[in-house]
């Protein structure tokens, strides 16, 4: 529900054009310094999502980036996209949200948002609960 409330209440103030009324400020703060590389890494990583994402860019670069997808996706392949949802492990009820027809942000930025903070979420997860090495456990 957080992401939903985040999507429809932020001030519009995001000047790509094909995205115009959100604003992302904020979202990545200071503590998450190396996350655009992270983020890069976890797409490059992905074989599914096929996503190439320089870790010079911005937020908003980003999320035009993986919406874009997202809308390659809807027009080619729906399924594998909602494979992706599920594996991210959003709600089934942010995406049914989503996609109600009475929704006035288009479909592929909803769900290239919920990715979006999907990711962010699960780096700053990992950051938070990384354990150290385990001596003689070494491959």
């Amino acid at each position: 529900m957080v992401i939903i409330f985040l999507i429809y209440y932020h001030i519009p103030c995001f000047t790509h054009p094909k995205l115009p009324i959100f604003t992302l400020m904020g979202v990545i703060n200071e503590d998450d310094s190396n996350i655009n590389k992270e983020l890069a890494d976890v797409f490059a990583s992905d074989n599914s999502f096929l996503l190439n994402i320089d870790s010079n860019l911005t937020e908003d670069e980003i999320i035009v980036l993986i919406c874009d997808r997202v809308k390659e996706l809807i027009d080619t392949d729906l399924d594998l996209l909602m494979s992706y949802l599920y594996r991210l492990d959003i709600p089934e009820s942010r995406v049914n949200g989503a996609l109600r027809s009475t929704n006035k942000i288009p479909l592929y930025q909803s769900l290239g948002l919920m990715i979006f903070y999907r990711q962010v979420e699960r780096i700053r997860t990992k950051k938070k609960y990384r354990q150290p090495p385990i001596d003689g456990w070494e491959y």
